[in-house]
């Protein structure tokens, strides 16, 4: 680690670009300032390089680091900067990520009809500091093991599965992760209580939050620290059975748009051209939530929309339209780590 540090600082500054090595905790503790001054507080050694203008946290020990602009955000509070004549602590104010640490895209074709078996597809993007210890364990497997790995991983159910197909891949360019399973199986219809088929779509129901209680003897006033940098979207698209008479394909997936604890809860659906997609998504806005903030929480989850989604078939009369949405279908097989940024997050261009 020594070696690889001191090799990549000489190599910028060989370039005439600022660097220095840095001393981090990796785990994001919080309040290191205010304890006695001591080495085992850190536990890892970056680089901080200003490039650009722009500063850059940088891993000796990653190999084949992605580009600087897709480097990891990094989540440690605190860096120690290791100068010949001594220095102070320094605060690292995260921001909020912009693309998810973790994308998850489900496909389901279910077009031969609710008694047949659909073809699912599961394609999982990853992105930050679990990336590099997560290649290294898929690299040491092959065979059979690595077949094992990937579908309990990405597994859809626990129902038997033909046809199965795994792999991963990993890109140097954005240093992203990504896992992909696909299989065969039948899928779990259950009967409507509109007079048809219903099925709960996966990856588009929330978990309310939390309470934020303390017991009476600890600081009530004093803020909690949230999961963050924290950035997850998940996207469901399912091709539906052809509809039957007076029977149509409709749904329940009200829509999300609201922040709540310091976290902002994102879910659309559209149903266009007999293929309903949903896309969700979870990301922290702050490290910390104040006292007060965390307080109002247990006001606001009453509230909180964390119904599950489900498509289902609905009785209809001879004479009704066209139950098409206007917003049209993502194309899931073009959606990377980069551009799920915009398609995850409430804005006006997919409201």
């Amino acid at each position: 680690c020594k070696g690889k540090t001191a090799l990549l600082l000489a190599m910028l500054r060989e370039l005439g670009l600022p660097a220095e090595a840095v001393l981090v905790n990796q785990t994001g503790i919080d309040g290191i300032e205010t304890r006695l001054a001591s080495p085992a507080l850190f536990n890892h050694v970056l680089v901080r390089a200003t490039i650009g203008g722009t500063t850059h946290w940088l891993d000796a020990t990653l190999f084949n680091s992605p580009k600087f602009a897709h480097m990891p955000q990094p989540i440690f509070r605190a860096a120690l900067p290791l100068r010949l004549n001594g220095a102070d602590l320094e605060t690292v104010t995260a921001k909020p990520l912009t693309s998810p640490a973790q994308l998850e895209i489900v496909s389901i074709d279910a077009s031969a009809g609710t008694d047949k078996p659909a073809r699912v597809s599961i394609r999982r993007v990853l992105h930050g500091n679990e990336v590099s210890q997560m290649r290294a364990g898929l690299a040491s497997l092959a065979g059979e093991d690595l077949k094992q790995a990937l579908r309990n991983t990405l597994q859809f159910s626990a129902v038997a599965v033909d046809a199965e197909q795994s792999s991963w891949a990993y890109d140097d360019a954005t240093g992203a992760l990504t896992l992909n399973w696909a299989g065969t199986q039948k899928i779990d219809w259950e009967e409507s209580g509109y007079y048809g088929k219903q099925l709960i779509l996966p990856g588009a129901g929330f978990t309310p939050p939390g309470e934020f209680v303390r017991p009476k003897q600890q600081d009530q006033s004093a803020p909690w620290a949230l999961d963050f940098p924290y950035f997850k979207c998940w996207i469901t698209a399912v091709r539906l059975p052809p509809e039957q008479e007076r029977l149509r394909w409709t749904y329940m997936a009200k829509p999300v748009r609201r922040e709540l604890g310091g976290v902002e809860y994102f879910r659309q659906a559209t149903l266009r051209k007999g293929v309903i997609q949903t896309v969700m998504s979870k990301r922290a806005l702050k490290a910390e939530l104040p006292a007060l903030e965390a307080k109002a929480v247990a006001t606001a989850s009453p509230s909180f929309n964390n119904e599950k989604s489900f498509i289902y078939q609905q009785r209809v009369g001879p004479d009704a339209g066209d139950s098409d949405d206007s917003r049209s279908i993502v194309d899931i097989a073009a959606i990377d780590w980069i551009s799920a940024g915009k398609i995850c997050q409430s804005q006006p261009g997919n409201r």
